[in-house]
């Protein structure tokens, strides 16, 4: 379990997607906790050092809207079945109830 903790930098400093597997299902939520504000707090750490090179130079807003774009990304976690996804919810109330949480329902029960 530890290991999964080990692997947040590394996953959040990596290009792209990441993939994450074989987590405790009692442990997910804790992990994805952690994760969420590891990445809150590297967007609060890029957006004051970009904050610092746009005083000291102008004019690089399409560098910045990049930035932005990639800062405005989530974790998203795909629960297997909708007893899975409620306990989950509850487990990210409970460690987590300030981080927002977006539910959808499974693909098969949508027309």
């Amino acid at each position: 379990m530890l290991d999964a903790f080990s692997q947040i930098e590394n996953i959040l400093t990596r290009k792209g997607a990441a993939t994450i597997h074989n987590v405790p299902d009692g442990f997910i939520a804790l992990l994805l906790e952690g994760l969420a504000r590891r990445q809150s707090a590297l967007y609060q750490q890029e957006k004051g050092q970009q904050e610092k090179q746009e005083k000291s130079q102008k004019g690089q807003k399409g560098k910045q809207a990049k930035q932005e774009k990639q800062a405005k990304q989530g974790i998203i976690y795909v629960a297997s079945d909708a007893r899975r996804m409620n306990e989950l919810q509850q487990a990210l109330q409970f460690f987590a109830p300030d981080l927002p949480v977006i539910m959808f329902p499974a693909w098969d029960c949508l027309p």
